[in-house]
């Protein structure tokens, strides 16, 4: 028998999580990441959530070691382009809580 765990990559926390379970788990594991794809949902016209940076920024820039490409620095303040997807890791990552999902 084996172990399967279902995550949503958009929770990190549970993502970590589910992928510490499967590593510590003795036999053959698998971890299953549920989301659209980003491609398929824009093609679709689907809008993904937005995201500012506020300006409670302090410029520590772990946002952009994360290594996603919508989040670039302007000055000494993270900013969020246009190849945002929505997926909120930033926001969880910011240990300013700087990063805050913008209402449509």
């Amino acid at each position: 028998a084996g172990l399967v765990e279902t995550v949503d990559p958009y929770d990190l926390e549970g993502t970590m999580e589910g992928f510490q379970r499967a590593k510590d788990f003795p036999g053959l594991s698998v971890v299953i990441a549920r989301q659209p794809c980003v491609i398929k949902a824009r093609r679709s016209g689907t809008r993904p959530r937005a995201f500012q940076v506020s300006d409670e920024c302090q410029g520590c820039r772990i946002c952009v070691e994360y290594g996603c490409p919508a989040i670039e620095f302007e000055g000494e303040m993270a900013k969020i382009n246009n190849l945002c997807t929505g997926c909120g890791i930033c926001a969880q990552i910011c240990p300013s809580s700087a990063i805050l999902e913008v209402e449509r």
